[in-house]
């Protein structure tokens, strides 16, 4: 069953929009490069329930190469390990996380609210779409706008997520 719901959870009374995580999504609504990558998912998803990992072909997508991430499943206990992150989010982040799992960074393991999203990613096997307001170090960024996408095997377990992200603002800073 897709569900959506809005949730406001940093509203501090200023003019902020709201922030969502869904699994309905509608491409025209998406920035460019989540638009682009979303219709590239289902494009090899074809009539599979879950695109293939191996049919992951990012030359398919240059356009949005540099707002992706793609994460690899550790299971045993279950983790999230960064495998690539582009260029647009590591400029924007304070730590470069290429090869770390996500519990062992401070504030993203099991109870955070990232891992939440990831996890449902893995457990739905279906796309997760998420718009959160941006608490971070640049003033100029209101918000975030995520779509996590699940990516499988044969048999068909999420072996790896596909993440494309964007910011609302332009001429954020490098680190």
């Amino acid at each position: 069953m897709t569900s959506s719901r809005i949730i406001d959870q940093h509203n501090t009374g200023l003019n902020r929009p709201k922030e969502m995580v869904t699994s309905i999504i509608d491409p025209d609504t998406l920035a460019s490069p989540l638009a682009q990558t979303y219709l590239y998912w289902q494009k090899i998803q074809a009539s599979r329930t879950l695109p293939l990992a191996s049919d992951f072909d990012p030359i398919a997508i240059p356009q949005a190469l540099a707002h992706l991430i793609l994460v690899g499943i550790e299971q045993s206990p279950l983790d999230f390990r960064f495998r690539v992150i582009g260029d647009y989010i590591n400029e924007r982040m304070k730590t470069n996380y290429m090869h770390q799992c996500l519990s062992d960074i401070p504030e993203k393991g099991p109870s955070s609210q990232i891992w939440a999203f990831y996890e449902r990613c893995w457990s739905e096997k279906k796309p997760v779409l998420v718009r959160l307001n941006y608490i971070g170090p640049y003033a100029g960024i209101r918000q975030s706008e995520e779509i996590y996408l699940p990516l499988g095997n044969e048999a068909g377990e999420v072996t790896k997520i596909l993440v494309c992200l964007t910011f609302d603002a332009q001429g954020i800073p490098p680190r």
